[in-house]
């Protein structure tokens, strides 16, 4: 039998080991907790940092520091990140936004907490998601949209050009029969007629422009058409900058199958960027004349179409980030196609694509 003192002293035991056992417990529960927030944390894909109101780095997770711009003696966010020297225009902290940083965007989630009540213990979260590919997409969505509205519209002036134009044609026939083959009026009909047949030739590819969906399936087409048809399309801007596109003598007619439109929407993308080439060429030789020379080949595996341009050097982080190449690299991997940029000899560039055979 237990007396008093003994019974007195068990129950203050009892107490010590319960309260000692309910700490135990807690600080496994913090313990747990900080192990899945440091799990969650640092396994996150995109950067996270903590920062003070004054933008100073308290903890960055391991993505962040991946991403780090040369991390060593910079203690700022817009510093570790973005390597700048200021704050991110636009930056709300404790509000969400954008950031641009050369070709990315990033979409910026930044949450207030604080400590106490005290305004020195603000801190921010802030959590880093790159959207440039969202934002391309949906750049992509909005010119469709546009371009099914300028469908209708070319749709429309196409047709109201077409009928008249006819008319003229039919005319300056008559009147070339009607005249003497000697007659001085000849020459002035003729130039009139071959301008009506480029004219001719424009409304067509309105009319094929604005076809429907159905338009844009794949075809057996000749390349060399395809390209031909693109480059009488741009044949005043080619001649305006100066920009010379050759073909080989002897050039073997080559039918692949492809979407016209969107075959030529990519050699379109391809002259565009030949002609940024040139511009950037002009401010160092200003009466550069620039030369782009077309081959088109096959093999038992691929069909080639290859544009060799004295527009060089090939520059790796400049082609990089060029968005009308990275657009054209995209269009025709979308279309099943391969794009290498190389620099075959000093001071050229050879953009070739391949085109695998079904």
């Amino acid at each position: 039998v237990y007396k008093k003192l003994d019974l007195d002293y068990f129950k203050k035991l009892s107490e010590t080991l319960e309260i000692n056992l309910s700490r135990s417990i807690n600080l496994q529960s913090l313990q747990e907790s900080e192990r899945l927030f440091d799990l969650a944390f640092h396994s996150s894909p995109h950067s996270i940092l903590v920062i003070d109101k004054n933008y100073q780095v308290l903890q960055a997770n391991l993505a962040a520091e991946k991403n780090a711009q040369d991390e060593h003696h910079k203690t700022r966010c817009y510093e570790l990140l973005f390597n700048r020297k200021a704050p991110c225009v636009g930056c709300q902290l404790g509000h969400n936004f954008e950031v641009q940083n050369e070709m990315k965007t990033f979409r910026v989630q930044s949450s207030h907490f604080s400590l106490d009540s005290e305004e020195e213990s603000d801190y921010y979260i802030h959590l880093y998601e790159d959207i440039s590919e969202q934002k391309s997409v949906e750049h992509k969505f909005q010119q469709t949209a546009r371009l099914a509205e300028l469908g209708l519209v070319s749709s429309s002036i196409a047709h109201e050009l077409n009928n008249p134009l006819g008319g003229i044609l039919s005319y300056l026939q008559i009147m070339k029969l009607d005249l003497p083959s000697a007659h001085p009026f000849q020459s002035d009909i003729e130039m009139m007629n071959q301008t009506a047949l480029r004219m001719k030739k424009i409304i067509e590819e309105l009319l094929i422009f604005s076809r429907k969906e159905d338009s844009f399936q794949p075809e057996s087409q000749s390349l060399l058409k395809l390209v031909q048809k693109n480059l009488d399309l741009l044949q005043m801007q080619l001649k305006k900058e100066n920009l010379k596109v050759v073909f080989p003598d002897s050039l073997t007619e080559i039918n692949h199958l492809v979407s016209a439109l969107h075959f030529r929407n990519s050699i379109h993308l391809a002259f565009q960027f030949f002609l940024q080439k040139l511009k950037m060429k002009r401010l160092v030789q200003a009466n550069f004349t620039g030369l782009v020379e077309v081959k088109i080949f096959q093999d038992q595996m691929n069909s080639y179409l290859s544009f060799s341009t004295n527009l060089g050097p090939y520059d790796v982080m400049a082609n990089t980030n060029d968005m009308t190449l990275i657009t054209l690299e995209k269009s025709l991997i979308d279309q099943g196609f391969q794009v290498v940029l190389s620099e075959p000899k000093p001071a050229w560039i050879q953009l070739l694509i391949t085109l695998p055979l079904q």
